[in-house]
């Protein structure tokens, strides 16, 4: 899964439109659009979008991977306190 995917599947479990989330960060509709087409994100820019959209992204080292197997992503509501 490419990054920009990522993003917007994010978005869209967290119940926000693309021009929501655009609002939120600052940027246009369409720089939002390119942000959700693009292979690879910026950190900055990752790390924006996680922070808007309540979501923590925890890497992995490419060699700590397990061999032959696809990453699985789980999304979860965040906790309440």
């Amino acid at each position: 899964m490419k990054s920009g995917e990522l993003i917007a599947e994010i978005r869209k479990f967290r119940g926000k439109t693309r021009q929501e989330l655009a609002s939120l960060l600052g940027v246009s509709k369409q720089r939002m659009s390119a942000i959700e087409s693009a292979s690879d994100v910026s950190l900055s820019m990752m790390q924006r979008i996680c922070a808007t959209l309540d979501f923590e992204i925890i890497a992995f080292p490419i060699e700590s991977r397990p061999a032959k197997q696809s990453a699985d992503i789980t999304l979860s509501e965040p906790e309440k306190e």
